[in-house]
């Protein structure tokens, strides 16, 4: 195990890891936190997370630093497209059914706003955010008329009648700091809402292999191990639920959520179906097509979208055989990134010739085929999806 003595589970504070796989990411040059970790469960309560050398320090840094959140218009960001609200106004009915009597509510790592703005219309009288990115905060402040507070996850400031952790618990390398902190901030009878991905339900979604891997999810939650975390800190479940994120082209992450309450529960047993699942999920990774298609890449080629995913398939899979002409990416947070030195370069900017490109956002390779003809590229076209791939 290459870390697996760095990091005890969060969720119980045992150190009995059992390694699932180790996991290699090809990170940016100035990325904080380490590109090589160890996804495990714990022998205790079972938990999945990675065991990792980095700290929650290392961690907080990465997201102030990380323009990502500012720019991005996909799910995960807070952002407000078709999609994004419709699935941010079920979320705020549903608080709204659960949480009647929440006036104040908080939403911690709130992104770019766009569940804030829902909640607000749903008929909370005062919706906060919280972000550990000021890009966000910015944006907020500029943008829409909106309250966000620049801080983390244990230093916001705000009594609240309902905080909200949608798609943050996943993120966070200490999570009893993070409860402990609530607790303090929560008014009594208060109400915490989280969701986060389904770490059963892996590869069940139609996503590639391995795309629910993310470096920034270092916590993989079951229905058990989320309550079994609230339990030991002393809150019930007093509703929970099975959901979705909808991604591009029908794909889906399973998600759970729960609202949770003070109040003694008992702490569930250890889940030890999670390993398995977590395990099924591996070996179908690694027979997976996609491999296939990875070892019949040309020797040297492009790689347009550089996303964790792509990062992980550099570090982990045949993509670190091949040499690289060049990195291609449209977000502007990006082009100011290097890896391994090599820069990532608006498609604009370099002269592609005939050479080979591989087209790691798969749901956009028709769209970015048609942008490359445009651009004067007559090359061969590769996905992680199709192989060789024509428009």
């Amino acid at each position: 195990m290459a870390a697996a003595s760095e990091r005890h589970c969060p969720a119980c504070g045992a150190h009995s890891p059992r390694l699932l796989e180790s996991l290699s990411f090809r990170v940016f040059d100035s990325c904080p936190v380490a590109g090589c970790v160890d996804l495990v469960s714990c022998g205790d309560c079972g938990l999945g997370y990675y065991s990792t050398p980095s700290r929650q320090a290392d961690y907080d840094r990465y997201y102030a630093q990380n323009g990502y959140y500012a720019t991005a218009q996909g799910a995960g960001a807070g952002g407000h497209s078709a999609a994004e609200v419709q699935r941010f106004d079920a979320r705020a009915q549903l608080l709204r059914r659960h949480c009647r009597e929440a006036n104040t509510v908080m939403d911690v790592g709130c992104g770019r706003g766009g569940l804030l703005s829902r909640l607000q219309a749903a008929g909370f009288e005062r919706a906060i955010g919280v972000d550990p990115n000021p890009d966000c905060v910015q944006l907020l402040h500029d943008q829409s008329q909106l309250e966000a507070e620049h801080a983390n996850a244990v230093s916001f400031v705000g009594r609240a009648d309902l905080l909200i952790y949608s798609h943050v618990l996943e993120h966070v390398i200490d999570l009893a700091p993070l409860i402990q902190h609530a607790q303090q901030q929560l008014q009594d009878g208060g109400y915490i809402y989280v969701e986060v991905p389904d770490a059963a339900q892996y590869g069940k979604g139609g996503l590639l292999p391995y795309h629910e891997l993310f470096l920034e999810h270092v916590n993989h939650f079951s229905e058990d191990s989320l309550h079994g975390l609230f339990a030991r800190h002393d809150f019930r479940c007093v509703a929970s639920g099975q959901t979705e994120v909808f991604g591009h082209n029908g794909a889906q992450l399973p998600c759970l959520w729960g609202i949770f309450q003070r109040g003694s529960s008992a702490v569930p047993a250890t889940d030890h179906s999670l390993h398995q699942a977590l395990a099924n999920y591996l070996k179908n990774c690694r027979a997976h097509p996609m491999q296939q298609h990875i070892e019949q890449l040309p020797k040297q080629l492009w790689l347009w979208g550089v996303s964790q995913h792509a990062m992980l398939l550099l570090g982990s899979s045949g993509l670190k055989e091949r040499n690289l002409l060049g990195l291609l990416d449209i977000d502007p947070y990006k082009q100011q990134q290097r890896i391994d030195g090599l820069p990532i370069s608006a498609p604009q900017d370099v002269k592609l010739n005939d050479e080979s490109v591989l087209i790691t956002a798969d749901a956009f390779r028709t769209s970015i085929a048609r942008h490359l003809h445009k651009l004067g590229h007559r090359g061969p076209l590769h996905s992680l999806s199709d192989g060789l791939y024509q428009e």
